[in-house]
């Protein structure tokens, strides 16, 4: 990394397909900006399930919208960022994610993006939801 802060954004359409290409572009933003050629790190991994959770929370809840996914890395920490159209059922806290009882088939997701990132936050306002999920590095 050259040092500052380096961001890596893009729109992907709101459709199942879109999930597969923003894990891609999420891996290759973050190979860009990270030295990890040769790291036995599972980051590229975390990053990549992360994003696919959530892009595929982002198209099965949202409107048919596109889905902005952002990477921001500097020496320290990434963070990636999944924002959709704001639907009338909201987001819940991430503090009260939790795994749904095993005999349910979804809603896994979300317990998972929270035991593997270091920090959730979500940004909400009228017209869209953004989920961060921060990895620190050191």
């Amino acid at each position: 990394m050259t040092g500052g802060l380096e961001v890596s954004e893009r729109r992907f359409g709101g459709h199942t397909s879109s999930v597969r290409a923003a894990r891609l572009f999420v891996r290759q933003a973050a190979a860009e900006v990270l030295d990890l050629e040769g790291s036995e790190s599972d980051l590229p991994g975390d990053l990549e399930l992360v994003v696919s959770e959530l892009v595929t929370n982002a198209i099965e809840h949202g409107l048919d919208e596109p889905v902005t996914v952002i990477v921001a890395a500097t020496a320290d920490t990434v963070v990636v960022s999944v924002r959709s159209v704001r639907t009338p059922s909201g987001i819940a806290d991430p503090s009260t994610w939790a795994s749904p009882l095993p005999a349910v088939r979804t809603g896994r997701g979300l317990a998972i993006v929270r035991s593997i990132s270091d920090e959730v936050l979500v940004d909400a306002d009228d017209a869209a939801v953004t989920v961060h999920c921060t990895f620190r590095l050191r």
